[in-house]
């Protein structure tokens, strides 16, 4: 799915990932993050702020990582176990999906083929 810039909100604050590429077109591991702002955001000055605070906090966690093992692994285990429990929500709407509908101790099942 394509985002074009003119759907963003005007408060919107993007954390930009662009990646960097050697001469043959494979990513040299290096990575920009830039805070993409609109001058025309309609935030009190103090809400701005904190809110680039936020994002400046996000941007630094990457050379964080680099720097302090401990920390990376912290976060690895955090996005992994966000992953599972995305997953296990996922598996639990079809199965809920493969349930038509029940009445008392009677439920009836749609064996409509779907991937658990």
């Amino acid at each position: 799915m394509t985002i074009h810039v003119d759907s963003f909100n005007v408060n919107d604050i993007i954390i930009r990932m662009k990646p960097n590429f050697s001469n043959e077109g494979k990513w040299d591991g290096n990575i920009d993050l830039d805070i993409i702002t609109d001058n025309k955001h309609t935030m009190v000055r103090d809400d701005y702020l904190q809110l680039m605070q936020v994002a400046s906090l996000v941007c630094s966690s990457l050379p964080v990582m680099e720097m302090n093992e401990e920390f990376r692994d912290i976060l690895c285990d955090y996005v992994e176990s966000m992953i599972e429990v995305d997953n296990k929500k996922e598996k639990d709407e079809k199965v809920k999906e493969s349930i038509a509908n029940s009445v008392g101790n009677i439920i009836k099942v749609n064996f409509k083929r779907s991937d658990i």
